[in-house]
């Protein structure tokens, strides 16, 4: 529960949406589209943005799927596949360099 709030806290911080399509999704295609992903997440970083990836959209499952097509609908020009859903922004109190949590909010002393 902790890291679906700090999830929904980060996204109504977020100053900027990021919507990563490629041409078709082949292996190939999948491959750039994270190549891609990493130089601007870094990029990111660098410049005082935290960067939390929204959703993959190649992880479909059948409990999905209808938000899938209905992400590709409003989202991907006819061809194209969404690759990769994330937000940028400055939350107010600081930013994770990552989507992960951090070790110590997950694991408890006696």
């Amino acid at each position: 529960m902790r890291g679906a709030k700090s999830f929904d806290q980060e996204v109504d911080n977020a100053g900027t949406f990021l919507i990563l399509t490629s041409e078709g999704n082949s292996r190939l295609r999948q491959l750039q589209a994270g190549l891609l992903f990493q130089r601007l997440w870094l990029k990111a970083i660098h410049d005082g943005f935290a960067v939390v990836p929204a959703s993959q959209p190649l992880q479909e499952y059948a409990a999905m799927a209808e938000h899938y097509r209905g992400i590709h609908r409003a989202f991907a020009a006819p061809g194209q596949t969404i690759q990769m859903i994330a937000f940028l922004g400055r939350p107010k109190d600081g930013y994770r360099r990552g989507f992960r949590l951090s070790v110590k909010d997950l694991v408890r002393q006696p």
